[in-house]
């Protein structure tokens, strides 16, 4: 399980304790003072995280509840006049616990959860450096609560992994004041800047180099420049497909100029003949030196994913495909609320439910800074059926996706996971136009009619609630709400 998770069950579980289990009924308001409900001493609190905090409150009328803002954060209860605050995990942003009385006066307490002072103080160095392209160094984490994460703002730029508390840089092509992000596990974030400068051709004996990758994915239409090193100049670069990507070279700048989809071989060498080769992994996993591979995709479809907004149970995860744009692709959170974790893998995004919560906006990004949004909520498990589903609410487009490879469309294919539920597990369309679900045991596909081969678009006039019931063996229900939007006329 995952350990954040324990720890909110830990920390709520305790809480109810302290409660003794809350108040039973809704007693009529008792007033405790003429004085104005308050909270004893600053009305500001900070935490680190697994620790508990206790408030007296007094005045107004009895008796008190209490909301926290962000419960993936703090949690907030009341026993009596105490008021309870268990810090679950640290956050950049203070969040706000309101305190309300029987008569609903209200009174709020701002609360930071900040890393665990024996860990130390959430530290980079250097916070800036500078590299070549094709170069790496790199950068030693201090303090902060791994596992770590690392997000280049501008990944044509440089690129960034972590190892523990490493985080390796990578230049990719010439650019000043990369930003790159490094978050711990409980949120905290710190930032470094990155400058990439191509170094001065050279005769002194260094191989022939440039900052493009061994495998390159551009638009059509289109042209990027990259720089060339090493070697002796002047360099020359032949395209084996001009009609796909053509190529000027100057001084120790080359460009290509993309014109209609396909492949291009790129053979680069320099003034005494030696020619550029990049390490690339086989389908054996050996290592090959090949010569620079670029493939201009046969069309410019903008970065879309199937579906806007999504909700499912803690500690379950799904999957959302992503489609257009230029690979590759990467995610980053634009969101203080966060309700579990976002991961990439070639055109699929990862969704882990961790806490209960919600909204969390994540960005999905492509090579080119174009960016498209999903909204996640996590919600906890129903106590009122013994099964569930997840997700339980999908907003999706009545556009299809398109393959990102061939430009056509394809089939739409959502997939759902019922727990707790008795096998066998049979599943229902309120709409078996626009949605199909198959099951297989507890886990369960939902895609458009039609074929992989002859896909058809749910089409809609508006917006359209689709049902998506799975019934156990008991008669045990459980339902997904899945939207389809109207986004104009339908494909042919």
């Amino acid at each position: 399980m995952n350990p954040l998770h324990t720890l909110v069950t830990l920390c709520v579980s305790f809480i109810l304790a302290a409660c003794g289990g809350g108040y039973e009924g809704s007693p009529s308001p008792t007033d405790t003072s003429s004085q104005p409900l308050s909270v004893a001493g600053a009305t500001n609190l900070t935490l680190v995280p697994t620790e508990l905090g206790r408030v007296e409150l007094s005045g107004g009328s009895r008796p008190y509840s209490a909301t926290s803002q962000n419960p993936a954060v703090a949690l907030a209860s009341v026993s009596d006049s105490t008021l309870s605050i268990a810090a679950v995990r640290g956050d950049t942003t203070p969040v706000s616990i309101t305190v309300t009385d029987a008569r609903n006066a209200k009174v709020s307490l701002s609360v930071s959860v900040t890393n665990s002072p024996a860990l130390g103080t959430f530290t980079l160095a250097p916070r800036e450096l500078a590299l070549s392209p094709g170069a790496t160094r790199t950068i030693t984490i201090s303090g902060g609560t791994a596992p770590f994460t690392a997000v280049a703002a501008k990944p044509g730029i440089a690129s960034a992994s972590v190892s523990g508390n490493t985080v390796t840089v990578a230049g990719v092509t010439e650019g000043v004041n990369a930003e790159l992000r490094v978050i711990d596990s409980k949120g905290a974030t710190q930032t470094a800047t990155v400058t990439v400068a191509a170094p001065t051709p050279s005769p002194s004996g260094l191989s022939l180099f440039t900052n493009m990758p061994a495998s390159l994915t551009l638009r059509p239409n289109t042209s990027q420049t990259f720089t060339l090193g090493g070697g002796t100049g002047p360099y020359t670069a032949i395209s084996s497909n001009p009609a796909a990507v053509a190529t000027t070279v100057r001084e120790s700048s080359l460009t290509l100029k993309t014109g209609v989809g396909g492949s291009a071989v790129l053979t680069i060498t320099d003034n005494n003949g030696q020619e550029l080769r990049k390490d690339v992994i086989d389908s054996t996993g050996t290592p090959q030196r090949e010569r620079v591979t670029v493939r201009v995709l046969n069309t410019s479809a903008p970065l879309t994913l199937n579906a806007t907004s999504i909700a499912g149970l803690v500690g379950t995860t799904t999957t959302v495909g992503i489609a257009g744009g230029l690979p590759p692709y990467r995610t980053v959170s634009t969101s203080t609320s966060q309700v579990g974790t976002a991961s990439i893998d070639r055109d699929t995004l990862k969704i882990a439910f961790s806490f209960v919560g919600g909204p969390m906006r994540v960005s999905v990004l492509d090579a080119e800074d174009n960016s498209v949004d999903l909204d996640v909520t996590a919600t906890a498990t129903s106590v009122l059926s013994p099964m569930s589903v997840s997700p339980s609410r999908i907003v999706v487009s009545e556009l299809l996706s398109r393959d990102t490879t061939t430009g056509l469309p394809k089939q739409t294919s959502i997939p759902l996971l019922f727990v707790n539920g008795r096998a066998p597990l049979q599943v229902f369309s309120s709409h078996p136009r626009l949605l199909v679900p198959v099951a297989n045991g507890n886990a369960v596909t939902v895609t458009s009619p039609g074929t992989a081969d002859a896909p058809v678009a749910p089409c809609v006039d508006l917006n359209t609630e689709v049902f998506i019931t799975g019934i156990d063996a008991s008669g045990a229900s459980a339902s997904t709400s899945i939207t389809i939007t109207d986004n104009g006329p339908c494909p042919i």
